[in-house]
């Protein structure tokens, strides 16, 4: 697909330039788990739920005075459904918590039930072969030392 140029009417004006959409709805989801700050415990910090229940607000649901990491995940699974960040949003999770969702799933059909096995190699994605040409060490395993 050409990257630039004129209306495509062959392609319905698709592209192949890559452009990423931040929802603002995100970038609330975002800021409330930073004020979080961790997986574990809760908030009642102002601004954490100013911006957590703005998302919901607008969803039409009630508010919360408290929340979770967990509450923050589940919020983003509903708010961007559609967006295809679920299974990034599982590699934030520990690896035995998002291989049980993963390991849990039907993907099956209507007629058969399919469940897939996740091993630790299945969430790996390789490296771009662009990137490999520019630095073949990326694939050295190399211990990292923090001072």
């Amino acid at each position: 697909l050409p990257i630039t140029g004129p209306f495509n009417a062959p392609f319905n004006g698709e592209s192949s330039m890559n452009s990423y959409m931040m929802r603002y709805a995100e970038l609330l989801l975002i800021h409330a788990e930073a004020t979080l700050g961790s997986q574990s415990g809760s908030t009642t910090d102002a601004n954490a739920l100013k911006s957590y229940n703005a998302v919901r607000k607008r969803a039409g649901l009630s508010e919360k005075a408290s929340i979770s990491f967990n509450d923050i995940f589940k919020e983003r699974r509903a708010e961007l459904a559609c967006e295809g960040d679920y299974y990034f949003d599982l590699g934030r999770l520990p690896f035995a918590q998002a291989k049980a969702i993963l390991e849990a799933q039907n993907r099956g059909d209507k007629e058969n039930e399919k469940h897939i096995t996740i091993s630790a190699t299945n969430l790996l994605l390789p490296y771009p072969a662009d990137d490999l040409i520019k630095n073949p060490k990326l694939k050295e395993v190399a211990p990292y030392t923090f001072k």
